[in-house]
């Protein structure tokens, strides 16, 4: 009995991080999903004025490079085709953080985008949830996603 009891707090704790080193630091840190040709993550860190957003992207021949200041370039080979403006905030009734991305195509009399997307953490700190809310300045009635990123570095990389 105690076999199994042990087993089962060994799963649970691994399960939540316990032997990975990660912490909950909210939602500073560095997260990262999986994606057919490579993957993406996110890159978090708070600051005096707020929340800093880095994303980047490698799949196949699209690739995304930003700054640290949530400028980003996206690319398809060495050909720039889109460039993003990741501006996040808070909201007062709400746990969660939001993220407005602003893209601009690269290519003549192509529409620009712009979308909210809601982060929440969950999983005790080690996953971050991510839900388009509205799109070019409407809610949407379903969001769109969760796409789920787990945790791979406290600090933000």
């Amino acid at each position: 009995m105690r076999w199994a009891v042990g087993c089962v707090l060994v799963g649970a704790c691994l399960s939540h991080g316990c032997g990975s080193g990660l912490h909950d630091t909210g939602f500073t840190g560095t997260w990262e999903r999986p994606l057919a040709g490579g993957h993406s993550s996110l890159s978090i860190r708070e600051e005096a004025a707020g929340y800093v957003v880095r994303w980047s992207k490698l799949d196949g021949a699209e690739s995304v490079r930003c700054d640290d200041r949530g400028h980003c370039e996206e690319f398809v080979g060495e050909t720039k085709v889109y460039e993003w403006r990741f501006q996040p905030f808070l909201k007062p009734d709400s746990d969660d953080l939001f993220l407005e991305v602003v893209g601009t195509p690269l290519e003549e009399n192509a529409p620009g985008l712009r979308y909210v997307d809601r982060l929440t953490l969950h999983d005790g700190g080690l996953a971050l949830s991510s839900s388009q809310i509205s799109q070019n300045g409407i809610d949407l009635d379903v969001p769109i996603g969760p796409r789920v990123f787990q945790k791979v570095a406290d600090e933000p990389r």
